[in-house]
């Protein structure tokens, strides 16, 4: 039988650890999401500060993280895992901005076409942002804007059903998927079937 919470649990675990942190300019963290009694935990999966800087991209790192995961078997608590998340610092746009180059590269990434990277757009906006995936397929998003007094607005806080209109997709939450696929995976490495 697949763990499952109910989608606001997993929001609130979600929103806690953003709104948790006091600093900016902070390595990305993984963390594995349990069910315990009548709440959802996070907890972290240690990994050295200097692996995210093995590459650029901090997705492909989570995937490279993934596979490796695969050969170490079952986390902790394996019983009670009910998913994973991904907290990193990213550059967003708002397609509310009354900026001409935002409003551009809005349209350009409507219309499927190249878009530079956000970080290179004036009128971006720096954001905590978190990332989840559940066993049941939902995908999960917790972000929140830096403020000029390196403050964080209000979160905003979005969960999407496997079968949505909106599924989530790109690479954080294929990345999550493998991640969790291979903490769960039957077989070699002991984990639960």
């Amino acid at each position: 039988m697949t763990n499952v919470a109910p989608p606001d649990q997993v929001l609130d675990a979600l929103q806690q650890l953003i709104e948790a942190r006091t600093e900016w300019d902070e390595a990305p963290e993984v963390y594995f999401l349990y069910q315990e009694w009548l709440k959802v935990t996070a907890k972290p999966l240690p990994i050295p500060t200097f692996v995210w800087a093995t590459h650029p991209h901090p997705p492909t790192v989570l995937r490279n993280i993934a596979h490796t995961l695969a050969l170490a078997g079952p986390p902790p608590h394996a019983d009670t895992l009910i998913g994973a998340a991904f907290r990193v610092e990213a550059f967003a746009i708002n397609s509310d901005s009354t900026s001409p180059r935002v409003q551009e590269a809005v349209r350009r990434h409507q219309a499927g076409g190249s878009v530079p990277r956000f970080e290179h757009i004036p009128g971006r906006v720096e954001q905590r942002f978190i990332q989840g995936v559940d066993l049941a397929g939902r995908t999960y998003v917790v972000s929140g804007d830096r403020l000029p007094d390196d403050s964080m607005a209000r979160p905003r806080r979005d969960c999407v059903e496997p079968d949505g209109a909106d599924l989530l997709t790109g690479n954080v939450p294929d990345a999550l998927a493998d991640f969790l696929r291979c903490a769960t995976a039957p077989g070699a490495n002991g984990a639960r079937t």
